[in-house]
């Protein structure tokens, strides 16, 4: 279970979306706290758009719980945080944040659902 999220966040500290894009089900959904992304292209444009106004960017989780794991899917609810600087200024953030993995037919973890209900940023 650690291992996915954990493989996740990996990719997402490369800032690169073709990493990331290997651990999204082809039918991702994320509902973040102020709008919804309902297809790759949205969550790739999300994504880097934010990798490119926060400069030396880290994205890590905490609080981590499993709240469903079983062989075919996996629900989790955490904290993910960031650090990095925007427009010169050093920025921390984090947002409440639950997934949900799906295992496709070749065995491999994909993120369906990730839902971000409350965003701090100082």
């Amino acid at each position: 279970m650690k291992e996915i999220l954990d493989q996740y966040l990996a990719a997402v500290n490369t800032l690169d979306f073709t990493k990331v894009s290997k651990y999204m089900h082809s039918n991702a959904f994320f509902s973040l706290s102020d709008h919804e992304l309902a297809n790759l292209e949205q969550i790739k444009e999300h994504h880097e758009t934010f990798w490119s106004a926060i400069k030396n960017g880290k994205f890590w989780a905490t609080d981590v719980n499993w709240l469903h794991t079983d062989a075919r899917m996996l629900v989790c609810s955490y904290t993910i945080n960031f650090s990095g600087y925007i427009d010169g200024s050093y920025t921390e953030g984090n947002e409440k944040t639950t997934d949900v993995f799906i295992k496709d037919l070749a065995g491999n973890w994909k993120l369906l659902l990730s839902q971000c209900t409350e965003k701090h940023q100082s």
